[in-house]
C-alpha cells in the first residue's frame, strides 16, 4: 500500500482497500483477499475492520483458533460491530465450544435484533445444546422477521416436531407448503422426515410417495420409504423399497442394517442374521453402524454378541459415551465403579447429546435400583425423564377423549351393525404400556393356534392401503364419520392380509399387542366386530412407576412427567369403560396381579376365552425362543415373579405428586379397585 501524503488519503486508500478485500472475498478468491489484507496490517496493525478480515480468512481457512485470537482483538477496538461478534461465533460454533458460540450470537442480536443469520445460527446452537424450547422461540422469531420465507417456516416445524406439537407442526408445515415449491423433490423429502420423526408413519409415507415422483433417483428417498414402510408393518414394500435404494447407490451397512431390522421385527431371524453380518463386515469399525447392530442383537437375543460389539467399540475409543451407555442396558450385565462413575461426570454436560444423557439417567437409575439404593435411583431416573424433553396438552388429549366418547354412541355402533369382516383372526392386546401386555402375548402365542406378532401397528395404519382414505383418528376423532360400509371393508380387508401374512403356519388367531390401540378400539369393532380384545389393568403405582423408570424408544409424550402420567392413565380407564359398554367384540380383562398370583387359573381362563384348549406350552412360555421387540423384551423370556407387585412402595416418599395427581384426576364413575385413596 503506497504511503499516504495526509490522513484523509490515507482513510481513503483504507476504506478502498478493505472493499477490494471484501470484493475479493465474495469472489472466493481467497488468496488476492488475504494479501491485500496482510498489506493492509502493515499499515494499519490495529484496525478493527482489518483484523476481523484477517479472523474471517483463518475461519474460511479452517483456522477457527487463529480467527478467534484476530476477531476478539478487532471486538476490543470496537466491540459495537454485531458482525464481528457473529464471525466470532461461527469460529467458537466450527470449534464445537457451544456455549461461547451462543454468547457471541446473543451478542449479534443485543446489537442486530433482526439478523436472521444471527437468529438461525443461535437457534442451532441451542438445538444442539439441547434446549429446545429456546430454540423454538428463536426460531419463531425467525418467522415474524421473514414471514414470507418457507425454510424460516421449516425450520419451525422441525423444532416443534422435536418437542412432539403435532398440531404446531401441521401449522407451520402448511404455511410453508404455501410459500414454497410444494411440489419440489427435496421439500416433500424434508416434510416426509417431520412426521417421520413424529410416528405419523401414514403422513410421512405419502410425503416421501410423493417426493420419489419428483425425484425418482434420489437413493434417500427410497431407504427412508423403506424405513417407514417397515414402521407400518408393509414388510414386503419396506424390502422393495431398501433394495431399490441400494441398487441406486445408498450405503451398503446402513441399507444392511434396516433391512436386518425389518427381517427381524417380521420374525425372519436367520435372513435378518445374514443381513446383520453384512452391515457389521461393510461398516468396518464405524461406531454409529456397530450400535445400531448391537441394538438389533438385542432384538434377537443375541446379548453376548451384542456386548462384543459395543466392547468393540469401546477398545478404539474409550470414551465413546454412547457405547458405554448403551452397554449398560446389555441384559445381566452389571455396571462398574468405572462405568458408574463415568457417566454420573457426564450426566450434565450440555456438550454430549440430550438423547445420550437420557439413556445415561436410566442406567444410573437401574444401577442403583438394583442395589437397593432407591433415593439415588429415583433421583437418577427423574434426571433421565428431565432430559427427555417432551410436552404434552392434557387438555387437547381430554378433549379429543370427551369427543371419542360422544362419537361412538350405541347408535353409532347399532347403525353400523352389518360393517366390517366376521373374521376372529385378529387379537388385540391393550392397556397401558408396562401393563403386562408383552407378558400376556408371550403366554396366548406359545399355543400353537396363535401367532403373536408383538407391537404390531397401529389399527389405522394397518387399514391403510393405495388410494383408500384412512380416517386421522388419533389427530381428528370426527373423521370416523366420513367412512362408509365400503371404506370400512376394504380397510379390514387390508388389515386382515397384513396379519394372514404373519400366520405362516396356519394359525387360527394372531395378537398385535400395541398397547395404545386401546385408542382405536372403535375403529377395529368396525373392521372386525367378532374379534377377541383382551385388555390389561395393572395397579396403577406400579404401572405408572414402570412407565417413568423406562426410556421408551417410540412417542409417549406424556410417559416422562408423573402428573401426565396419572392422567394419562384416567383417560385410559374413561375410554375402556366406555369401548366395554358397546363395542360388539369380546373382551377379557386381565388383572396383571391375579396373572402372578394364580397364573394357572388365568392360562386357562385365556384359553377358555379364546376358544382353546391348554397347551403346557402356555405354562412354559419363558421357553419361547422368538424374538420380542419391546421394552420388556428380557423380563418376558423370565420365568413369573410375585416380586413385580408392589414395585413402588421403596419409592413412596418421591411419589408423592403421583398419588396426589391420582385423586385429582380420577373420574366420578370409575371405581377406585386399588385402595388408592385409602393411603
Amino acid at each position: 500500500m503506497p504511503q499516504a501524503s495526509n490522513g484523509d488519503s490515507r482513510q481513503a486508500e483504507l476504506k478502498h482497500a478493505l472493499a477490494a478485500a471484501v470484493h475479493a472475498l465474495n469472489r472466493q478468491d481467497f488468496g488476492r483477499a488475504k494479501a491485500i489484507i496482510d498489506e493492509v496490517r502493515k499499515h494499519f496493525p490495529s484496525h478493527p475492520d482489518a483484523l476481523h478480515l484477517a479472523g474471517y480468512i483463518q475461519l474460511v481457512e479452517g483456522k477457527p483458533d487463529d480467527a478467534i485470537g484476530l476477531i476478539r482483538q478487532a471486538i476490543r477496538k470496537a466491540p459495537k460491530v454485531g458482525l464481528y461478534h457473529y464471525n466470532l461465533g461461527m469460529a467458537y460454533f466450527m470449534k464445537r465450544e457451544l456455549e461461547k458460540a451462543r454468547d457471541a450470537f446473543q451478542a449479534t442480536i443485543r446489537l442486530d435484533p433482526k439478523s436472521r443469520d444471527a437468529i438461525d445460527n443461535l437457534a442451532i446452537v441451542q438445538h444442539e445444546l439441547k434446549r429446545l424450547r429456546e430454540a423454538e422461540v428463536l426460531f419463531e422469531q425467525a418467522v415474524k422477521i421473514s414471514p414470507e420465507d418457507p425454510r424460516a417456516w421449516l425450520n419451525l416445524a422441525k423444532i416443534r416436531m422435536e418437542l412432539r406439537k403435532p398440531r404446531q407442526v401441521d401449522e407451520a408445515v402448511a404455511r410453508a407448503a404455501e410459500l414454497a415449491d410444494a411440489e419440489d423433490g427435496d421439500f416433500l423429502h424434508e416434510v416426509g422426515k417431520i412426521y417421520y420423526g413424529l410416528s405419523r408413519h401414514e403422513l410421512a409415507e405419502r410425503y416421501f410417495r410423493r417426493a420419489i415422483e419428483k425425484t425418482s433417483e434420489d437413493p434417500l428417498l427410497f431407504y427412508a420409504l423403506g424405513k417407514v414402510l417397515g414402521e407400518r408393518g408393509e414388510y414386503g414394500d419396506a424390502e422393495e423399497a431398501l433394495k431399490k435404494a441400494r441398487e441406486l447407490g445408498a450405503s451398503i451397512p446402513k441399507t444392511a442394517l434396516a433391512l436386518a431390522d425389518l427381517y427381524v421385527t417380521s420374525g425372519e431371524i436367520e435372513t435378518g442374521r445374514g443381513a446383520l453380518d453384512e452391515a457389521v463386515e461393510q461398516g468396518g469399525d464405524d461406531p454409529d453402524i456397530l450400535l445400531e447392530a448391537a441394538q438389533t442383537l438385542s432384538l434377537i437375543g443375541d446379548f453376548d454378541l451384542q456386548e462384543a460389539l459395543l466392547q468393540r467399540i469401546l477398545k478404539k475409543d474409550p470414551e465413546n459415551v454412547a457405547a458405554r451407555v448403551h452397554l449398560a442396558f446389555v441384559p445381566k450385565r452389571k455396571l462398574d465403579d468405572t462405568g458408574v462413575a463415568f457417566m454420573e461426570k457426564r450426566i450434565d454436560d450440555p456438550a454430549i447429546d440430550a438423547k445420550v444423557r437420557t439413556s445415561m439417567g436410566f442406567a444410573l437409575g437401574n444401577h442403583y435400583r438394583n442395589i437397593k439404593e432407591y433415593d439415588k435411583a429415583f433421583r437418577y431416573y427423574k434426571r433421565g425423564n428431565q432430559l427427555k424433553g417432551y410436552s404434552w396438552d392434557r387438555l387437547a388429549y381430554r378433549g379429543w377423549v370427551d369427543r371419542t366418547l360422544k362419537i361412538y354412541s350405541r347408535s353409532f355402533f347399532e347403525e353400523r351393525a352389518d360393517w366390517g369382516l366376521d373374521s376372529r383372526l385378529p387379537v388385540l392386546i391393550v392397556g397401558m404400556p408396562r401393563s403386562g401386555t408383552t407378558l400376556t402375548e408371550q403366554i396366548v402365542s406359545a399355543h400353537s393356534a396363535v401367532h403373536g406378532a408383538g407391537e404390531f401397528g397401529a389399527v389405522t395404519g394397518l387399514s391403510a392401503g393405495p388410494g383408500l382414505q384412512v380416517p386421522r383418528i388419533l389427530d381428528e376423532a370426527e373423521s370416523i364419520l366420513a367412512v362408509d360400509a365400503v371404506d370400512c371393508e376394504a380397510m379390514a380387508r387390508n388389515h386382515l392380509a397384513r396379519l394372514e401374512a404373519q400366520a405362516r403356519h396356519g394359525e387360527s388367531f394372531v395378537t398385535n399387542k400395541l398397547p395404545h390401540n386401546f385408542q382405536l378400539l372403535g375403529l377395529f369393532a368396525l373392521e372386525f366386530p367378532c374379534a377377541p380384545v383382551i385388555h390389561i389393568r395393572r395397579d396403577p403405582r406400579d404401572n405408572l412407576l414402570s412407565i417413568y423408570f423406562q426410556d421408551f424408544g417410540g412417542y409417549h409424550p406424556y410417559a416422562y412427567d408423573l402428573k401426565n402420567l396419572a392422567f394419562q392413565y384416567w383417560e385410559q380407564e374413561r375410554l375402556m369403560s366406555h369401548w366395554k359398554s358397546l363395542i360388539p367384540n369380546p373382551v377379557f380383562t386381565l388383572d396383571y396381579e391375579k396373572l402372578v398370583t394364580d397364573l394357572e387359573g388365568m392360562i386357562h381362563r385365556l384359553a377358555a376365552f379364546l376358544g382353546i384348549t391348554v397347551e403346557d406350552a402356555m405354562k412354559r412360555f419363558y421357553e419361547q425362543e422368538r424374538q420380542v421387540q419391546t421394552a420388556s423384551k428380557w423380563q418376558v423370556r423370565q420365568k413369573l415373579y410375585s416380586t413385580s407387585i408392589g414395585r413402588w412402595k421403596p419409592y413412596e416418599k418421591h411419589l408423592r405428586p403421583l398419588f396426589e395427581a391420582l385423586r385429582e384426576f380420577k373420574p366420578d364413575d370409575i371405581p377406585d379397585e386399588y385402595g388408592l385413596f385409602e393411603m
